[in-house]
């Protein structure tokens, strides 16, 4: 069983209240790099992050190279292995 883990969001870059936490199960892949989801801030790289309680979750960040480390860091940390997440294939 892999260990819990919390991801704690906030409602901007520079605040330092944290508004809540999301108690991370697993998740589903990022997209395609040629295949942006077209959101009302333009063009994001988004995955899915399945919570404790069966809550999905989207999480979006604005270039695939950095959705993809964010998903790999997560991986890592639940213990899950992934070799698409060997830092020279990112």
């Amino acid at each position: 069983m892999a260990p819990e883990l919390h991801l704690y969001y906030s409602s901007g870059e520079t605040d330092l209240n944290v508004l809540g936490a999301i108690s991370i199960l697993s998740l589903i892949k990022v997209g395609e790099p040629n295949f942006p989801t077209i959101t009302e801030c333009g063009e994001a790289y988004c995955f899915e992050i399945l919570d404790t309680v069966n809550t999905n979750w989207r999480l979006c960040a604005k270039s695939w190279k950095r959705a993809v480390k964010w998903t790999c860091a997560i991986k890592k940390s639940l213990g899950i292995e992934d070799a698409t997440c060997d830092d020279s294939k990112i």
